[in-house]
Formats: C-alpha cells, sequence, structure tokens
C-alpha cells in the first residue's frame, strides 16, 4: 500500500521529463542484461572458442551418400570426414561432385584457411589449422594415387615443396638414467656438433637437406632453419642418404616438432601464406 501511493506521489510531483528520464534508463538496463546473456552464450559457443568451423551454406545439402562412399578410403575419423564435407559443401554443391573437381577442394580449402585465421584468436587456431592440413594432405595424396575400391585405405602421404635456405644440424644423444636400458630416456643436443647445411625441399612431414659431412643414418637430430622470417625447430631421424656430387642429401623424417613450426610449414607448402 506504502508502495502504490509512493509511485503516485511520485506521478505527480515529478515532471514529464524527468520521468522520461526514468523510463530511458530502465530500458538501457534491460538491454545491458540481454547483452551481457547473449554474450555468455556466444563465448559457450563451439566456434567462438576455436573448436570447430561453422560454414554457412548457400543452400542445404541433402545427404550424399556417394560422398561418404568415396572418402571412407582415406580412413578419415568421422570429425574429419564431417569438416570436409562442410568445406566441400561452402557453395551448396553436392560433397561428392566437388571432392573431384580439384580447382575447387584448392579454393573451399584456401577459404576455410582464411575464415580460421580471420574469425579466431591466433592463440585458438593452431588445433584447426593442423586437422585442415591433414585433411588436405590425405585428399591430394588420394587424387595423385588414386587406389581401387578393393583396398582398405589409403596410406597418407604430404605435400612437398622446394625450398632453398640455409640450416644447422644437430646431433641428438639419447641417454639412460644410470646407464640403465631401461626406464625414462633423456635427449641431449650436442651443440658442439653442429653442421651447417641446406634445406632442399620440406613437408609436414620431413625434409631433404644437402650437406657436406658424411653423418650415419638411423641417428636422431636437431634440425634449425627459417621459413621467410618464422623460425622451425624440429627433431627429426635421419632414414637415410644419398651421395650427389661432393654433397650427401639426407632424407630426414621429422619425430617432434612445435604447433607453430608445423602451421608454418604447411602455409608455405600450400602457398596460403
Amino acid at each position: 500500500m506504502y508502495f502504490l501511493q509512493s509511485i503516485s506521489e511520485f506521478e505527480i510531483k515529478t515532471s514529464p521529463l524527468n520521468v522520461a528520464g526514468f523510463v530511458a534508463v530502465f530500458i538501457l538496463l534491460a538491454a545491458l542484461i540481454i547483452y551481457m546473456n547473449s554474450s555468455e552464450r556466444i563465448k559457450k559457443n563451439a566456434v567462438f572458442r576455436g573448436k570447430g568451423v561453422d560454414f554457412k551454406l548457400k543452400e542445404r545439402v541433402r545427404f550424399d551418400a556417394n560422398f561418404y562412399s568415396q572418402v571412407k578410403y582415406l580412413g578419415f575419423t568421422k570429425r574429419e570426414t564431417s569438416v570436409l564435407e562442410k568445406i566441400l559443401t561452402i557453395n551448396g554443391e553436392a560433397p561428392s561432385v566437388v571432392f573431384h573437381d580439384a580447382g575447387k577442394v584448392d579454393e573451399y580449402f584456401r577459404q576455410s584457411y582464411n575464415k580460421i585465421v580471420r574469425d579466431n584468436d591466433p592463440d585458438n587456431i593452431q588445433q584447426e589449422l593442423l586437422e585442415l592440413f591433414s585433411i588436405k594432405n590425405a585428399v591430394e595424396y588420394f587424387h595423385a594415387f588414386k587406389k581401387p575400391q578393393t583396398e582398405k585405405a589409403v596410406v597418407r602421404g604430404f605435400r612437398r615443396k622446394v625450398l632453398d635456405a640455409p640450416c644447422v644440424v644437430y646431433k641428438v644423444i639419447v641417454k639412460s638414467p644410470d646407464g640403465k636400458s631401461k626406464g625414462k630416456k633423456t635427449l641431449s643436443v650436442q651443440n658442439d656438433a653442429a653442421y651447417p647445411g641446406k634445406i632442399i625441399n620440406v613437408s609436414q612431414g620431413g625434409c631433404s637437406v644437402s650437406m657436406i659431412q658424411n653423418i650415419k643414418t638411423g641417428i636422431l637430430i636437431k634440425i634449425d632453419f627459417k621459413i621467410g622470417r618464422e623460425p622451425v625447430i624440429a627433431l627429426g631421424e635421419i632414414l637415410r642418404a644419398n651421395k650427389e656430387g661432393a654433397n650427401w642429401v639426407y632424407h630426414i623424417k621429422f619425430l617432434k616438432l612445435s604447433k607453430k613450426s608445423l602451421i608454418t610449414l604447411n602455409a608455405f607448402v600450400f602457398d596460403y601464406r
């Protein structure tokens, strides 16, 4: 009762201008509360957190059984298949048709890459880019070496690109605790055994290096080089070597790289830089 009475007095004693101001403040507060709630929902969305790319299709694409029969030989996981399907249907086309059009595949992957980089925080896109490059590598390898549909799966390979850049190779020694064969082993980089060389070509999976020094195959190495201004550091293993004139060419398999180095490598190989 006292509350109703106070409102009546307020309406009688307050000028219309003050009443309008009160109403405006009330509306602004309500709008602020709605905005905060919607912001929280957006932040909880998987796309906002960098977990997946949401592509708006021009029109809804119906279930394409041919697409799933085509890609099952690549050995993709369900998530990888789903990501590939979204990429191929950016323009609302049937994924089974786009899958065999190399030009469209390249263009749609490039659009996907640009979208990931543009719409997400740099710290949250590394896993997405690695997934994107992994799928692109598999699709390209499948197109280059198509197998009969009787085969179980296509072995994945990596696109390779020429890179004429200096590098430094260091030997890595595997050490066991207390000289025992069992237990956790540690790796020790022999910084005093640095061999200068030149990167011939590179891929996500490894590289070829030309050097004067003759090094045994099968050993672990650390290799440092740059792509443009971006440093790349990798732990690798020398798989094989062959003599070319006065130099040795070593084929190195990467065993461990940082996510940043992997993204730098793939962006260079696919010309996404």
